[in-house]
């Protein structure tokens, strides 16, 4: 048999074991990259020689590995699937592949997939090819860098060491400020949510992100070339995308692009307005004076309607923060306290979990409550809230345990009144639970003392302790 026909019959057999046997997997760095010579970019311009750096790309795969290493298949590329732990142990061999094929232009954008996902609403979600998403990581990471010194103070989204609870943080310490300091009684806020805002930025080559993200990088000390090139190849990565359907969401891009889209109406609230904060679409303003608020309101909405954005209905709002919860302002509706990213803001100046996630808080009891005392029935009611009272304290005592709603009760609440007030509900369910009455009434068998001799846990206790814990470790 001739040599060259043998060595084409084993090539094939190999070839055929290996889809049966699935080796595929093993070697998805040969289709990693999609090499379309018919319609070849280069994309090699002065910013892309530095996101192809080797060690730049690896870095980032690994970040999405770690991100994913739970996932038993992780897709790489159509079909192409390898376990989290396969990418990491090949990040190196990836990232020098990636590097290679962007210096060489044969590296080509991939067209993202377009599905729904249902998560409290129903959002769109683009699903890019691996090599996309790192490429995609490495952007950001650098583009976020860069701009972070010139970005407002006053933004909070998407931003290394803030988060929502420094927004919320910041405005009640202003509300607290104005109550004592200054002797206000009513405080003026306005609240402005943008209706589908990655959506509903343009990426076309005549967009105003370009022009903002230009004059980011110039503030940032970047020169014309540079500035230029980033939005070349952002534009480059973002072209096989749908143009009229606005930032990719799912991309890396889409945080740091959404925070230069009004990079300049956070400067310019920040220098006319005494408190105002900024968190992706949500906007918040505060003021003492109504005549401030109304003035905000107005340019708002002239400022977001000139880029093509407006606000949505569902959580817009002018309100007056006031002890009872009255307003005698026109247009302004009184109120307690105000939520904010999951906050609520109270008139004193302190600040506690919104109404949404202390329903959430209390459905979790409620469900720990309601567990089977079948194996007690027969026993007396003290029997019975001992038993109660265990289950609570295995639910409430290690923090790091919780449940997301039961952590933030004890992490972020710090007012001493309303845990008080949550540690006499607690009370109160075990007790109706474990005597049967309903109410109040339901103390006069179970006292409030002997429930916290049974070891009913209490929130002002335990929130005492996890905030010890937390400066002890210097958090």
């Amino acid at each position: 048999m001739p040599a060259g026909f043998l060595t084409l019959w084993l090539l094939i057999c190999l070839s055929g074991a290996a889809v049966l046997t699935g080796m595929k997997r093993l070697t998805p760095i040969i289709l990693l990259t999609r090499l379309r010579h018919s319609s070849r970019r280069d994309l090699m311009d002065p910013f892309a020689r530095i996101v192809a750096d080797p060690a730049l790309l690896e870095k980032q795969i690994l970040r999405i590995a770690h991100k994913h290493h739970n996932v038993v298949e992780f897709p790489l590329y159509q079909d192409i699937t390898l376990p989290a732990s396969a990418i990491r142990d090949r990040a190196g061999s990836f990232a020098r592949r990636i590097s290679a094929d962007m210096k060489s232009g044969r590296f080509v954008p991939s067209r993202p997939t377009q599905s729904t996902i249902y998560a409290g609403k129903q959002r769109e979600i683009f699903r890019f090819d691996f090599p996309d998403r790192v490429i995609h990581g490495c952007v950001a990471d650098l583009l976020g860098s860069w701009i972070e010194p010139v970005l407002s103070e006053n933004l909070y989204s998407y931003r290394p060491k803030r988060g929502p609870r420094d927004a919320v943080r910041r405005l009640a310490a202003f509300v607290k400020a104005a109550r004592t300091s200054e002797r206000h009684t009513d405080i003026y806020g306005v609240r402005r949510d943008i209706a589908k805002y990655g959506p509903s930025v343009p990426i076309g080559p005549d967009s105003l992100l370009w022009q903002s993200l230009a004059m980011l990088l110039k503030s940032a000390g970047k020169p014309q070339e540079t500035a230029n090139s980033v939005c070349t190849f952002i534009q480059e990565l973002l072209a096989e995308c749908p143009q009229d359907s606005g930032l990719p969401v799912g991309s890396a891009l889409v945080p740091v692009l959404s925070n230069v889209y009004l990079a300049d109406m956070d400067r310019m609230f920040s220098e006319r307005f005494p408190i105002y904060a900024r968190y992706g679409d949500d906007i918040f303003a505060m003021s003492t004076s109504q005549r401030d608020c109304t003035l905000a309101a107005t340019d708002l909405s002239s400022y977001v309607a000139a880029r093509g954005l407006h606000f949505g209905k569902e959580k817009a709002g002018d309100i007056v923060l006031h002890p009872a919860g009255v307003s005698s302002t026109e247009g302004y509706s009184g109120a307690s306290s105000c939520d904010y990213l999951g906050y609520s803001i109270q008139w004193n100046g302190s600040f506690a979990l919104s109404r949404k996630h202390m329903r959430a808080f209390w459905s979790q009891v409620n469900l720990i409550l309601k567990l089977p005392l079948t194996a007690i029935l027969n026993d007396s009611a003290e029997e019975r809230a001992i038993f109660l009272c265990q289950t609570l304290n295995n639910f409430l005592r290690d923090v790091h345990d919780l449940h997301a709603e039961s952590r933030r009760v004890l992490e972020v609440i710090d007012d001493r009144r309303l845990l008080g007030m949550m540690d006499y509900q607690l009370a109160l369910k075990v007790a109706e639970r474990a005597t049967g009455e309903k109410g109040p009434r339901a103390f006069r068998k179970l006292s409030y003392a002997s429930l916290r001799d049974f070891g009913l846990p209490s929130l002002v206790l335990l929130r005492n302790r996890t905030s010890r814990r937390k400066h002890a470790n210097g958090i």
